[in-house]
């Protein structure tokens, strides 16, 4: 008895010390799960209004280059707003980082509904991408600090497969809200951070000195080495990153250019994709178990690869699909 009293603390994370009650656990997953959901709206909510904003700025080349700028500027300030959030998680912890990208993602995204200009625009949409970005990296450490093990691969699965299902919904949704209010009208997806946000003040409640990964700090010297390490995972990750969002970026202009004018029809189309996202993300933590890590590494790049060499044996728009 005494022994145990006196042993030293082991290590183990905060899940595991206070089983929370379903309606916490609930709540814990549903935050989870929309984390990177929020994020893949970051580009997707409006990429299916490029068409109705490109005639907003002017149409032709010009116009159509600054719906793209929109579009694509804050992916680029995610791989800001990832860093931020990794060190905000560290620096003040997960709830208050949590709270405050939800927060800065909603008024930031929401913003679009009113603005008219481009640089107001672009502005706006530069500091979703940062926030996007923060709740994408928290996500991931909420997931580390609430499961282990499998039960944390199928987390991450379930959560990409709700990512996938809110890029289907953004793509079908939004095209019909650019039918009904005009280019403005996806704006109000990111609005979503809003109903996230109280969920997220009620469950998501950890001791002050949990930076949500439990881990030992490493010197900026010996992160950059360890990334360095990893240098061809990121290219390949990147490239297929470039492959997944060249459909949602592409694709509206050019069903347009095909003669499928309508927002609504067009976002149809281009959500089918996603379907298949959906599955194959919720079985992730299952394949595991027959697949490895670097089985998987290699399949889904050829997968792509091989969609993308079929793609041009097709004729007519519903044979693709």
């Amino acid at each position: 008895m005494s022994a145990a009293l006196g042993a030293g603390p082991r290590p183990c994370n905060v899940a595991a010390m206070n089983p929370p009650n379903p309606l916490t656990q609930a709540g814990r997953l549903f935050v989870i799960f929309m984390a990177p959901s929020l994020g893949g709206l970051v580009p997707l909510a409006l990429a299916i209004a490029q068409p109705a904003m490109a005639t907003h700025f002017g149409g032709g080349a010009e116009g159509t280059l600054l719906a793209r700028l929109l579009l694509s500027a804050p992916s680029l300030m995610i791989i800001v707003g990832t860093s931020l959030g990794g060190y905000a998680v560290t620096r003040f912890g997960l709830r208050p980082s949590l709270l405050v990208a939800l927060a800065v993602y909603g008024v930031a995204g929401g913003a679009g509904l009113a603005l008219n200009d481009f640089p107001s625009l672009l502005a706006t949409r530069l500091i979703l991408g940062v926030a996007g970005g923060a709740a994408l990296t928290i996500y991931l450490s909420l997931a580390a600090e609430f499961y282990t093990g499998e039960a944390r691969a199928r987390v991450l699965g379930f959560a990409v497969a709700c990512a996938s299902l809110f890029g289907l919904l953004a793509l079908a949704v939004g095209g019909r809200l650019v039918d009904w209010g005009g280019w403005r009208a996806p704006c109000s997806l990111y609005l979503l951070a809003f109903v996230v946000f109280p969920v997220a003040w009620a469950v998501v409640r950890l001791p002050r000195q949990s930076g949500g990964s439990g881990g030992v700090r490493m010197p900026p010297l010996a992160v950059l080495r360890l990334v360095a390490r990893f240098w061809p995972v990121y290219l390949v990750l990147i490239t297929l990153s470039i492959g997944t969002f060249m459909p949602s970026a592409g694709g509206p202009f050019l069903l347009q250019a095909n003669g499928i004018t309508g927002a609504t029809e067009a976002g149809y189309i281009l959500s089918v994709g996603s379907v298949s996202a959906i599955f194959t993300a919720a079985a992730y933590g299952y394949v595991r178990r027959w697949i490895s890590d670097w089985g998987l590494f290699f399949a889904i790049p050829a997968l792509m690869g091989l969609g993308l060499a079929i793609a041009p044996a097709f004729d007519n728009w519903m044979a693709l699909l």
